[in-house]
């Protein structure tokens, strides 16, 4: 009898056109983690309402898609979703289950957890396989100082919610087989949806940008930041930050934030502005391309991990930045 392939699940959300950023980043760390073993195969779970979703333009980089579809599924209801993964997790015995780390994934990768009576691995910064089919998921702690490894050796599936850098898949781009499972949308539902209302998005994706400009606590005043935004405006580039802007008011809101509480981001270019360099924040940007630091610390850590380092005081400098930037503009 051929052995039956271990499989890895990835949590996956589509428009019903095509995946998102980082479904299609959390596949391809699942296709970097099995490579070309012929013992694993990389499944995606779909959760949609739409009865006309494009499975061909979603054909890449599984082996196995298992769609759930119904209306009762247009908007995410984590004990709705477990019900319906709960019965096929223990029919198919995934070994592992990736989610990615948001508020609703979150809670459904631990509701999950405790059903399946295994552990669930929350906040993970990266994820291994080992030999033995143990996935290793690397934890930030004391602030993103540290990294430590978690494992679940003796129970399945091992489900971790992991945060990887944006990345396109880069093998297998065809698909594999697909199952349709057609949700009964007159379950009797702890809760119900009465309506939706989409809110506009009025700023850019940090995790998407190729070009980011981040402050820290060293950019000193509200009215420091609004250079520095324009700084981000003439350059073409998306306005990022720790978490001190954000304390401070200075910045919108988390959706700019990078690192460990925030995004993992990959830009081509990344420009630092008085930000310290403490890890909890740079482990967001190891998949930066060069890495420019401004600080008015000799001493920042951001300085010596950057491809190049400017001691200047940030107040004085960003004015100055934006001046010659404009005129240089200007002249052409």
């Amino acid at each position: 009898m051929e052995k039956q392939a271990k499989e890895i699940w990835v949590y996956c959300w589509s428009d019903g056109d095509s995946w998102s950023l980082t479904s299609v980043s959390l596949l391809a760390k699942a296709r970097e983690m099995v490579g070309n073993s012929s013992n694993w195969r990389v499944c995606s779970l779909l959760f949609t309402a739409k009865t006309n979703v494009a499975l061909s333009q979603l054909a890449m980089g599984w082996d196995h898609l298992y769609v759930f579809q119904g209306a009762s599924l247009a908007i995410p209801d984590h004990l709705l979703f477990a019900d319906l993964l709960t019965p096929l997790i223990q029919e198919k015995q995934p070994e592992i289950l990736l989610l990615p780390v948001e508020n609703f994934t979150s809670v459904l990768g631990a509701t999950l957890g405790a059903r399946m009576k295994t552990g669930t691995i929350a906040h993970a910064v990266d994820v291994s396989l080992a030999e033995n089919g143990n996935l290793t998921a690397k934890i930030p702690a004391y602030g993103g100082e540290y990294l430590g490894d978690i494992i679940c050796p003796h129970h399945r599936p091992q489900i971790c919610c992991v945060r990887v850098p944006a990345q396109p898949l880069t093998q297998n781009m065809t698909a594999g087989t697909f199952s349709v499972t057609p949700v009964d949308d007159k379950r009797n539902a702890v809760s119900y949806c009465l309506g939706s209302a989409t809110i506009a998005q009025t700023h850019d994706k940090i995790e998407e940008a190729k070009l980011i400009i981040c402050g820290g606590r060293g950019v000193g005043s509200s009215e420091n930041w609004q250079i520095l935004e324009e700084v981000a405006g003439l350059l073409g580039g998306t306005v990022a930050c720790t978490r001190a802007p954000i304390d401070e008011g200075w910045a919108a809101g988390e959706h700019m934030m990078i690192g460990t509480s925030g995004k993992y981001v990959a830009p081509q270019v990344y420009l630092g502005f008085g930000v310290s360099g403490m890890a909890h924040h740079t482990c967001g940007i190891q998949e930066a391309g060069t890495v420019f630091q401004i600080n008015n610390d000799k001493n920042a850590l951001s300085l010596s991990q950057a491809d190049y380092a400017i001691p200047a005081d940030v107040e004085l400098f960003l004015p100055v930045l934006r001046d010659a930037i404009q005129q240089r503009r200007n002249e052409k």
